[in-house]
């Protein structure tokens, strides 16, 4: 050591250079050191749930979730938003339904977003930093861990600065305050910062470390080894005294102090060295890089502060203080709790015992935790979800399957959500659409679109038929008023659909009717009806044409009627026509029956008058008075009736003509009834002809509900003989003739009740609407068919759903009409965003459950669902599984924590005791150094309890290890100076003086390490870093405040088993006995 001493004092300037060298080497490293921010890595290597993340993170991917939470958007502002989110960058999806307390609350609306990429990557920071400028000009809140892990970044580069700096004003005024010398805090910070920067630049040579480490480290070095500079400068003033050359008072200071310093850093060492010993790989983590720290700090503080403080010699002496009061009133408190000390050993010794037993009972009750939650401002205004995983092996899909519908019922589970359950779940139809909408994608899939989609795959490829009936009352009631399908239908076929239902029953169609009916049925006027079935049966015969009339109301029916009447008017040719106008003249009674004179006579017969008066002179010679005298004047009818009766007065011709004529007059006059064959043989007409004009006669004159005709044959009849004919272009002239003929067709159709396909309708319909081409009756026959032939019970995936309607649907020709530009974007869009879906439930070998429960992260509730879980899981699957959460990582470490806590305990103490044992040699001194510093341990997560609070297991486990390594020193300092000046000083003057020469290293160091710790807790703003720093900074207290108000007791108790042996052989012999022992306990 002497050399060692040698080297560094009197090569310091070489060692300051290398030093400065170094400085520069640990500034670069700082920048190259990777910070990890992911705390499920350091989970222990046996972990389910780190081996559960692993094979999740290799079967999904990393995706991570932002919570967005807006204030004061109305209604429209809050659908924008969700659409303005869903474009941001790496955004996959955003969940956000509007009304749903879960989302939407008073003036808040919270949308979660989820992001393509992990937590703790750049681009999950990229996003939130995009979300913060998009909406800056909005109340917003952010929550989850990317906005954890982002705030604790900003937190650790921005702040850690910034409590470095405070916390290096607190050490120096502390040091300032309690050393000696105005210049000695600025050379023990100078050679402590030495340290803590190559410390902090050789992490860059480790994988990464920990953001706590990163937060803690520096600090933390400082505190656990500050007081190895203060011991250096305390022996080197020790040394001066006696040695006027400070060369050789430090070498002499480096030698005396190197066991004590050596000793003191060991035990730190050996404690934070036992940190790898714990399953949580942080406290590798930790340990590595401040057991390193501290090895950096004893290596400056041989090699660095002993230049510094020769170079600064005469500064400091020129600096020291005055003193402030005289030296014996200084030291007189000293002196009392010395006194105090030995007098009440017994007493000390004894409440040690109970205070060691009530800390350890009372510790007992307070609360572990295993989670932190950080402040959230969403979850004041949403209660938060605590989300569990299930990973499990494919093979178990059915199992698991039936455990989450079982767990739906659980009233702890909000949601079960597996791959089984959403998306490959066997659902109908009804089912479908529910599931459908939920999804509030927008997709244009209706319920009765589904219900074709499920026949079409499930249909079998069953052909189908339709009657035109069926067709038509299918059109009526289940297309025209359905908005997915009443497109298909024109305006004037939706108009025409009510009088084209009337064509959907046959036996309307075949019924047989009378005009009126027709008239009904057909929409048309009466009269009209009337006479065209007039007509058809004047064609066709089979109409009733019986009854009389007389020969006058014949002619004036034949030429007012008839002949007027541009329909009827053709039935008859000119010479017909000028025969009924003669009638009308041989009709007419009083014109038949006046006398008339031969020129009157040969007018009416046409004849010349000369043949007349011939005749006139038969009439009168047949009558006796031809020689009478007077005028000779004779009615038409007695002349007709003469010339009938005599005969052979005109040829053959003349005479049927006559013969005619008087049967005509005759009836005439005498008002004979006439059938119609009769008459026609009166009239010499056509006994058809006669029939025709008797039918034409009844249907105006008299009864004709006989007449009937069906509604079939009548529309025939309209198509094939009617339109063609153009006497009836006035009565149909606002028919169209396609649509009748069309009409036809299909009530021909529907009359014959005959099954088509969808092509034959199509050739049936096509008229009617030019919308009823082949393509949209292929939909409407895959309609009907679902609806009249589906069937409630077939099932699909809405996985299987989205294939098909990517991989057919788009692709379908009878689909090509229905689908617009943006159905078809919108069916793409959501299949690959179900296809996504797919992906984060189902992998290649593992699948992911997702519970979403209501309770707590960490409870005795929570726990048992987690356990009872377990167990069923265990119980139905056969390949591995995990759970993962916060809530499976806090049960993990709760079930691993007594035992934990319980190894690094012993495995700390039975260090630090073999280290203390090589050190004193002694068996008692390690036992009681041990003790109290657990007994601080134990005060300290009593304190923690008794305020009501909860102890992070992680802090607990950290510093059960910094405190047992850190402030043992302290009491290895005092029992040092007890055992040294026990050699030449009794019991009570002893712990004075070890008082005296341990006071201020252990005040300094131990106000440094508590008051540093506080801060940075309470400044950094992490609740795991709070937790640990504020349980250290009050086990430190706690300890110090045992070392120096118990520890001097207990020595003074045990003083005999605490000495050196060969100095307890000199003041305890083992002989002694009588006059030897009042000089001996004199001495002692």
């Amino acid at each position: 050591m002497k050399a060692f001493a040698a080297f560094v004092v009197d090569k310091k300037k070489y060692v300051l250079v290398l030093y400065v060298l170094l400085i520069a080497a640990g500034i670069v490293g700082l920048f190259y050191t990777n910070v990890n921010y992911d705390m499920s890595k350091y989970l222990p290597s046996d972990s389910s749930v780190k081996e559960g993340m692993a094979v999740m993170d290799e079967e999904f991917g990393s995706l991570s979730s932002i919570t967005v939470m807006f204030t004061g958007l109305d209604e429209g502002e809050r659908q924008t938003v969700r659409q303005a989110l869903a474009q941001v960058e790496n955004v996959k999806s955003v969940a956000y339904t509007a009304g749903d307390d879960a989302y939407d609350r008073g003036e808040n609306a919270k949308y979660v977003l989820t992001i393509g990429a992990g937590t703790y990557t750049d681009e999950a920071r990229e996003v939130l930093r995009t979300l913060r400028t998009q909406f800056s000009d909005y109340d917003v809140s952010y929550s989850g861990a990317v906005a954890d892990n982002d705030l604790l970044i900003t937190t650790l580069t921005e702040e850690i600065p910034v409590i470095v700096l405070i916390a290096a004003v607190v050490i120096l005024l502390i040091l300032f305050c309690l050393c000696e010398s105005w210049l000695e805090p600025l050379l023990f910070v100078g050679c402590i910062g030495i340290a803590v920067v190559l410390n902090m630049g050789s992490n860059a040579f480790l994988p990464s470390v920990s953001f706590m480490t990163f937060a803690v480290g520096a600090l933390l070095q400082v505190g656990l080894s500050m007081d190895y500079s203060i011991m250096l400068m305390n022996r080197y003033a020790l040394e001066r005294q006696s040695e006027p050359d400070p060369a050789s008072a430090m070498k002499k200071a480096l030698a005396g102090a190197f066991g004590a310093i050596t000793s003191s850093s060991v035990t730190t060492i050996v404690g934070l060295l036992a940190l790898l010993f714990m399953s949580f790989a942080i406290g590798r983590d930790m340990g590595i890089v401040l057991a390193k720290g501290v090895l950096f700090s004893l290596l400056c503080v041989f090699t660095v502060l002993p230049g510094l403080i020769l170079w600064a010699d005469k500064v400091v002496r020129k600096t020291m203080k005055k003193p402030r009061a005289p030296k014996r009133e200084r030291k007189s408190v000293l002196a009392g709790l010395g006194h105090f000390s030995y007098r009440c050993r017994g007493v000390i010794a004894a409440a040690f015992v109970l205070l060691f037993a009530g800390a350890y009972i009372l510790q007992l009750s307070t609360q572990i935790s295993y989670t932190l939650t950080d402040p959230d401002p969403v979850a004041e205004v949403f209660p938060p979800d605590n989300p569990l995983v299930v990973l499990y092996n494919n093979q178990d899909e059915a199992a698991v399957s039936a455990l989450a519908d079982r767990l739906e019922d659980d009233p702890n589970v909000k949601s079960a959500m597996s791959y089984s359950t959403t998306l490959g779940r066997q659902c109908t139809a009804e089912q479908m659409a529910n599931a459908i909408g939920a999804l509030e994608a927008g997709i244009p899939v209706s319920a009765d679109m589904l219900g074709m989609i499920y026949y079409d795959v499930h249909g079998d490829g069953q052909s189908v038929t339709m009657t035109a009936a069926q067709f038509l009352r299918f059109l009526s009631q289940n297309v025209a008023n359905n908005a997915t399908f009443a497109p298909y239908i024109d305006e004037s076929l939706t108009a025409n659909l009510q009088t084209l239902m009337k064509f959907s029953d046959p036996a309307a169609l075949t019924q047989q009717r009378t005009a009126e009916s027709l008239a009904e049925f057909l929409g048309m006027s009466a009269s009209d009806a009337k006479q065209l079935l007039l007509y058809y049966y004047m064609q066709h015969g089979g109409a009733d044409g019986s009854g009389t009339m007389t020969i006058p109301a014949f002619s004036n029916f034949l030429n007012n009627e008839v002949l007027t009447d541009p329909t009827m008017a053709g039935m008859m040719d000119d010479a017909a026509r000028a025969q009924a106008s003669q009638l009308q003249t041989f009709t007419d009674v009083t014109a038949m029956t006046t006398p008339r004179d031969t020129a009157g006579i040969a007018a009416l017969l046409g004849m010349d008058e000369q043949t007349v008066k011939t005749l006139f002179i038969a009439y009168h010679a047949s009558r006796g008075d031809l020689f009478s005298g007077g005028q000779w004047e004779v009615s038409m009818q007695n002349i007709a009736n003469f010339l009938v009766e005599c005969g052979g007065l005109l040829d053959e011709a003349q005479e049927q003509q006559i013969t005619q004529l008087s049967w005509i007059i005759n009836g005439s006059v005498y008002g004979t009834q006439y059938t119609a064959p009769q008459l026609a043989s009166v009239l010499g007409m056509d006994a058809a002809q006669m029939q025709q004009l008797y039918m034409l006669y009844n249907s105006r004159h008299g009864d004709t509900s006989g007449w009937t005709l069906s509604v079939q044959q009548f529309v025939n009849f309209l198509c094939q003989e009617v339109l063609p004919d153009a006497r009836f272009a006035a009565q149909l002239s606002g028919v169209n003739t396609a649509q009748l003929q069309s009409a036809r067709t299909v009530i021909n159709a529907v009359a014959s009740g005959q099954a088509y396909t969808a092509a034959g309708l199509a050739n049936l319909f096509g008229g009617l609407s030019s919308q009823m081409n082949r393509g949209t009756m292929e939909l409407l026959f895959l309609y009907y068919a679902s609806v009249n032939r589906g069937e409630a019970d077939w099932t699909m995936s809405m996985q299987e759903l989205f294939d098909y309607l990517h991989d057919q649907f788009l692709t379908d020709a009878r689909f090509a009409s229905f689908l617009t530009d943006d159905m078809r974007a919108q069916i793409t869009g959501a299949q690959t965003m179900l296809t996504d879906a797919v992906a984060q439930l189902r992998g290649s070998n593992y699948s992911r459950l997702v519970l979403t429960t209501t309770l707590p992260v960490e409870s005795a509730e929570t726990s048992a669902f987690i356990s009872g879980l377990m167990r069923e899981l265990d119980a139905i699957t056969t390949g591995d599984h995990y759970l993962i959460g916060n809530s499976a990582m806090g049960y993990e470490m709760e079930n691993s924590f007594h035992s934990e806590l319980l190894l690094i305990t012993l495995l700390t103490a039975v260090s630090i005791f073999l280290v203390v044992v090589f050190t004193f040699r002694s068996l008692i001194i390690p036992a009681l150094l041990v003790l109290l510093v657990q007994c601080g341990v134990y005060i300290t997560v009593m304190v923690v309890g008794l305020q009501g609070l909860e102890i992070y297991y992680l802090a607990l486990l950290i510093v059960e290890c910094i405190l047992m390594g850190a402030t043992i020193d302290y009491g290895i300092l005092y029992t040092s100076y007890y055992r040294e000046m026990r050699a030449s000083m009794p019991v009570r003057d002893a712990l004075v003086a070890a008082y005296r020469g341990s006071i201020h290293t252990v005040l300094t160091s131990g106000s440094i390490l508590v008051l540093v710790t506080a801060g940075d807790g309470r400044f950094f703003g992490n609740l795991a870093v709070e937790q640990i720093c504020r349980t250290i900074s009050i086990g430190a207290f706690a300890a110090i405040l045992l070392i120096l108000l118990f520890l001097p007791g207990v020595l003074a108790l045990f003083d005999r088993w605490v000495l050196p042996r060969d100095l307890r052989r000199q003041l305890y012999p083992p002989k002694a006995r009588g006059a030897q022992s009042a000089k001996q306990e004199h001495k002692i």
